[in-house]
């Protein structure tokens, strides 16, 4: 066995990387949700809140799932 040739990687790099990728991608998805999420609708009585803050929260909390799913698909692996 000589030296190794540092062509590949180990598998507790890889794993250290892709963990470090779910991590950025839950800071991204946090932070598009909280983009998207309408501000005041928690202020408001649910007779007043419009169609439109209805979508823009459902569309936040679809953004999240989905991120949340795709973390824990890399992080699992």
């Amino acid at each position: 066995m000589g030296e190794p040739s540092g062509k590949f990687v180990s598998n507790e790099s890889a794993q250290a990387k892709v963990r470090v990728m779910a991590a950025v991608l839950l800071g991204i998805g946090a932070a598009a949700a909280y983009w998207v999420w309408p501000a005041g609708i928690t202020d408001l009585p649910l007779a007043a809140i419009t169609f439109g803050a209805l979508l823009r929260a459902g569309a936040s909390s679809v953004i999240v799932l989905l991120v949340l799913a795709m973390v824990a698909l890399l992080w699992a692996d």
